[in-house]
């Protein structure tokens, strides 16, 4: 029988254990690998095999287009994702639908390079 700090050790390990968070690539499906060349928006990219990129799980502020100003923080949103991913290898996870109307490829985007940590 566990007693005493013991038992208090179990019961803080088993709730740490069962607090971690799963892997949110854990159900999806690797597929291509890519050099980042472009920057499109806060939520979009294009590799240098040319294919663009729609972010999923996230939503950025719209850029300007034809007569319409862009969105509050287009700027900065569209300036950290190239200060994330610009110039560096990823590899691009789906998760289902793969292509919107526009035909972008729809995938979460992992970094894989030596660049800097995963994003």
């Amino acid at each position: 029988m566990v007693g005493g700090w013991q038992g208090l050790l179990v019961l803080a390990l088993a709730a740490l254990a069962a607090c971690s968070a799963p892997n949110p690539l854990s159900e999806t499906q690797p597929g291509e690998r890519g050099r980042v060349v472009r920057v499109i928006d806060g939520d979009a990219l294009v590799l240098d095999t040319g294919q663009s990129v729609r972010l999923i799980g996230i939503e950025a502020p719209a850029g300007p287009y034809k007569e319409r100003e862009g969105a509050p923080y287009f700027a900065e949103s569209r300036r950290m994702l190239e200060d994330m991913a610009l110039g560096r290898e990823v590899q691009l996870f789906y998760a289902g639908l793969t292509r919107d109307r526009y035909d972008r490829t729809l995938a979460h985007v992992v970094t894989t390079d030596a660049l800097g940590p995963d994003l």
